[in-house]
């Protein structure tokens, strides 16, 4: 494992940090949103490089446990869906379907979450407006160090 100079002056964690800071003017990922999904990795032990994970495009971020009740929201889902974090904790992600979404896509994200594995999918989600959007899902299981799931983490981006 190759070590950076940063890494030997700081634990890694800190590194990690600092790192990922310098990347943060090109996402929607708030402070306060970097400290919330800390102290998720620390609590439940993610086993996950956070930074890597989160060095890709997208304008939201969603939790869900394994039973896919979200448990949390980024700032960014906020603006994009319009949706507070108080009307959609402890509910599905479907409250964003509408009669747009296809079957065919709800059943493979379905399948898809079943077998735990990193994947990704384009689905018609609605705003609170009712306004209909294509958003393309990263969703990313989430587990601890000793591989059990503990979380979903879903990048979502508006796409064209």
């Amino acid at each position: 494992m190759n070590k950076s100079p940063l890494s030997k002056q700081f634990p890694i964690h800190c590194a990690d940090v600092y790192l990922w800071q310098q990347n943060l003017s090109s996402q929607p990922f708030s402070s306060a949103d970097w400290k919330m999904l800390g102290q998720f990795q620390r609590t439940y032990r993610w086993n996950v490089d956070l930074a890597s994970l989160l060095d890709q495009s997208y304008e939201a971020l969603v939790l869900t446990d394994p039973q896919q009740s979200i448990q949390w929201v980024s700032e960014g889902f906020i603006t994009m869906t319009g949706y507070s974090p108080q009307s959609v904790i402890h509910r599905k992600p479907r409250i964003l379907q509408g009669k747009a979404t296809s079957n065919e896509s709800k059943t493979r994200i379905r399948t898809k979450l079943k077998v735990a594995e990193p994947f990704q999918e384009v689905i018609v989600n609605y705003r609170r407006s009712g306004e209909p959007y294509r958003c393309h899902l990263s969703i990313f299981p989430m587990k601890d160090s000793d591989g059990a799931l503990q979380h979903f983490l879903a990048l979502e981006k508006e796409v064209a």
